[in-house]
């Protein structure tokens, strides 16, 4: 699948605010063969210079890389791709956030917007980089453990609430309203020309157990079905926000003169 990540151009920053990664997941078991075997259609190559490639190839055979990131036997069957970052199958994920989703965490703290999201495929681990399991955290953890460890560092001076949305068939619903059903809401765009989801709850974090358990209670309220590919595949979009404050100077006094 797809793994992107977007924001707010800094100064300081000379790469494009959109980077692009690919994530190869391992094979499922169905996909082993008798044999033990299974055939790949693509092939990672970490170039020496410029940016990694993917091959993909329309023949059933492997695709071979060399140790120089090129394809090894005739290149006339597979078509080249060049991403900012492809992760395969042996990445845990927490090198996968630590390489492509840090730095954005950490510019958030800068007051600069960003967006990690993850498109692709039913079956191919969206939901297991984003979430995680209990073994491996996701990316939304981890970025939770950087926001919190920031919260303990400054001190009181930075709040984190979190929002969780689902969108269904051109609908937007709170996941983690209390209220039945869930009533569909409105995405507006405030003066400034910041879009928000009118109505949506939030809620205070102050440890991962909070962040875990709100998404825990969320995600039992998302529209899931079967399919060839997955079971319990989501059938709507989630988008997780975190919401950070960061307050500067001096609280004021009951007389104003601070």
């Amino acid at each position: 699948f797809f793994f992107a990540s977007l924001c707010n151009k800094m100064a300081s920053e000379a790469s494009a605010p959109v980077r692009v990664a690919v994530r190869v997941r391992p094979p499922l078991p169905r996909e082993i063969n008798a044999n033990g075997e299974f055939h790949s259609c693509l092939g990672c190559a970490a170039a020496s210079t410029g940016n990694p490639k993917l091959f993909i190839t329309n023949k059933d055979e492997p695709v071979l890389i060399r140790p120089d990131g090129t394809p090894s036997g005739d290149p006339s069957h597979l078509r080249q791709f060049t991403f900012d970052y492809i992760f395969d199958q042996a990445l845990a994920t927490e090198d996968v956030y630590r390489r492509s989703c840090e730095q954005l965490v950490r510019n958030v703290l800068l007051g600069v917007n960003a967006t990690i999201f993850a498109y692709g495929q039913t079956g191919t681990g969206k939901t297991h980089t984003m979430l995680g399991d209990d073994k491996q955290p996701g990316v939304i953890l981890h970025a939770a453990h950087d926001l919190l460890a920031a919260v303990e560092l400054e001190d009181g001076n930075v709040d984190l609430e979190i929002s969780y949305v689902q969108v269904y068939l051109s609908t937007v619903t709170d996941l983690l309203s209390t209220k039945k059903p869930m009533q569909n809401l409105n995405v507006r765009e405030d003066e400034s020309g910041e879009i928000f989801v009118e109505g949506v709850s939030k809620h205070t974090v102050t440890s991962l157990e909070d962040v875990t358990r709100l998404i825990d209670q969320g995600s039992k309220r998302r529209k899931v079905a079967s399919t060839k590919l997955n079971s319990t595949s989501s059938r709507s979009h989630a988008v997780l926000t975190f919401h950070v404050t960061v307050w500067s100077g001096m609280p004021a006094t009951n007389d104003d003169s601070s």
